[in-house]
């Protein structure tokens, strides 16, 4: 049996078109009629054992190689997708957004992975047959023609110009075909089309990421850190605890590969793994994942980049919440 043919249907109203329509608490109240989102406190849906997820996704990816044709994205091959989408079950950490403005959806998207693989595998064959997909049962994922028509191969050479250590661009199909979409049917009446040059239709709130997560079903309460105390405060960074609970970090990416001076913008999000703690030598460090690299020390990141160890200056300058999920 084929999958249903969404493409048509009207966006719903996005929790988030706030972003350019309404005050911020509206936006809210509209999210929660129209998705009927996930409240604190509600029972996480039970689940597969990672390795039985990780194997029943497969086998379902196997048949949607197999299958014929390009689904609704027909700039975008079939193979392609299901050979990264394989790769991705076993290693979350290669989640790319490449040249895209779509951290907060790769961070999502690495968590989503990590917690709840079929469900993920889920989605992304859907949406590449049918034109869309759910997020859990609650979030419907709907994007535009104009993003579906996307050609990818032009999009992976837009990311190698912009960056030559993009060159593996091409490989990334399922990501930015996954990410793309939770983009653009969040965005109400600006749409995005999935380039590195598309500033204005890409970037995320931590209440879409708190949305998001809360609609996978995974987790027991999500909760957001973004002011009311939080916001450039080291205290409460450090009481952060990652091994209890997904942390999602609201922060300026200079905090990763710069070391400017002024005030810092809230730019980037990465997930937590390990507790912000100061070092012996006064700098600030903690393990971290992010831009597709393997999970990693700070300082180490920053090495890379030629960079000095993070001050606790920057980090306060540089910090600006954090969502939370508990299982």
């Amino acid at each position: 049996m084929s999958d249903p043919d969404y493409s048509g249907w009207q966006n719903p109203l996005s929790a988030y078109a706030g972003k350019y329509l309404l005050p911020l608490a509206a936006a809210a109240s509209v999210g929660s009629l129209v998705y009927g989102l996930a409240s604190k406190g509600s029972t996480p849906t039970p689940r597969l054992d990672r390795p039985l997820a990780v194997a029943k996704a497969k086998t379902m990816i196997n048949r949607f190689r197999g299958q014929a044709g390009r689904g609704k994205w027909p700039g975008l091959d079939r193979k392609g997708v299901a050979d990264r989408l394989e790769i991705l079950l076993d290693s979350p950490h290669l989640v790319n957004q490449g040249g895209n403005g779509l951290c907060g959806e790769a961070a999502f998207l690495y968590v989503w992975l990590s917690e709840d693989p079929w469900s993920v595998a889920r989605y992304c064959v859907q949406l590449y047959n049918g034109g869309a997909a759910s997020v859990g049962t609650d979030v419907w994922v709907r994007p535009r023609e104009s993003l579906r028509s996307q050609d990818f191969t032009k999009v992976a050479k837009m990311m190698v110009d912009r960056n030559s250590a993009d060159k593996d661009a091409i490989k990334w199909g399922a990501e930015w075909m996954m990410m793309s979409a939770l983009r653009d049917a969040n965005n109400f009446i600006i749409s995005y089309d999935g380039t590195p040059s598309d500033e204005w239709g890409s970037g995320s709130s931590n209440g879409e990421v708190a949305d998001w997560l809360r609609a996978t079903g995974v987790f027991k309460d999500v909760s957001e850190a973004d002011g009311r105390g939080s916001k450039n405060n080291f205290a409460a960074a450090a009481k952060l605890d990652p091994q209890a609970s997904v942390v999602i970090l609201s922060i300026d990416s200079r905090m990763f590969d710069a070391t400017p001076t002024g005030p810092g913008n809230d730019t980037h999000n990465a997930v937590l793994k390990s507790p912000i703690v100061v070092t012996e030598d006064g700098t600030v460090d903690f393990d971290v994942w992010t831009w597709g690299n393997p999970v990693g020390p700070v300082s180490a990141l920053r090495a890379t980049y030629h960079q000095p160890g993070l001050s606790q200056a920057q980090f306060i300058a540089e910090y600006f919440g954090a969502v939370v999920a508990t299982r």
